[in-house]
């Protein structure tokens, strides 16, 4: 397996947790499926697999309201007669940033797929490309920064998520509690990955993850 370790940043973001409704409010960190997205966003390589280790949270949570006009075919049916909008009042993360940590592997012939992708999201970063527009949760929201981590993780940071889904619609929805702590959520409980000066890394030995 590779390492992956990554920041994103952007003025806002929203990963909408179910529990809160047809008003959502946002986690306050990205889901793994969100996560392995944005990684997708970047580079992707049809034989290698992603799985997300960790997210550390690199700024304190904070919210603010946010209102959007929605044609969604579940709006009321006199606004889809007169052609109107619903209007939709979100809670969404503002001025977030975080650190994500993956690893990669796949098959080794007739190349190495997990080596090979570290190689090229680490390139495509540095010289800041990406196969789709990175977003942190909604196609609008941009992100303004996508690098490798330079902003330190927010140790005073610890939460508990009760139920925060763990797959997709392919490989069915789990919602699994999760504890943050000292600012970081861990999704895969590994020795393998310690924080130094704020930073996300793995213990790895001949460029492979322990």
């Amino acid at each position: 397996m590779y390492s992956i370790v990554i920041e994103v940043s952007n003025s806002f973001g929203m990963f909408a947790d179910p529990s809160t409704g047809s008003e959502a409010t946002s986690f306050i960190l990205p889901p793994p499926s969100a996560c392995k997205g944005i990684i997708d966003a970047i580079c992707r390589l049809r034989n290698a697999t992603v799985n997300i280790v960790a997210v550390g949270i690199c700024r304190p949570p904070a919210f603010e309201n946010c209102t959007t006009n929605s044609y969604s075919s579940k709006r009321k049916s006199d606004l889809q007669r007169k052609g109107a909008p619903t209007q939709l009042h979100e809670t969404i993360l503002s001025n977030p940033c975080f650190q994500i940590a993956a690893v990669a592997s796949g098959p080794l012939n007739p190349i190495n797929q997990g080596h090979s992708l570290q190689k090229q999201i680490y390139r495509r970063i540095e010289n800041k490309q990406s196969y789709w527009s990175v977003s942190l949760g909604r196609s609008e929201f941009m992100a303004n920064y996508v690098g490798l981590p330079k902003t330190k993780i927010c140790e005073d940071v610890n939460a508990i998520i009760p139920g925060m889904p763990m797959g997709n619609i392919v490989t069915r929805r789990e919602n699994k509690r999760i504890e943050v702590r000292n600012g970081i959520a861990r999704f895969v409980e590994t020795p393998a990955i310690f924080v130094e000066d704020g930073i996300i890394k793995f213990k790895e030995k001949d460029g492979r993850v322990i």
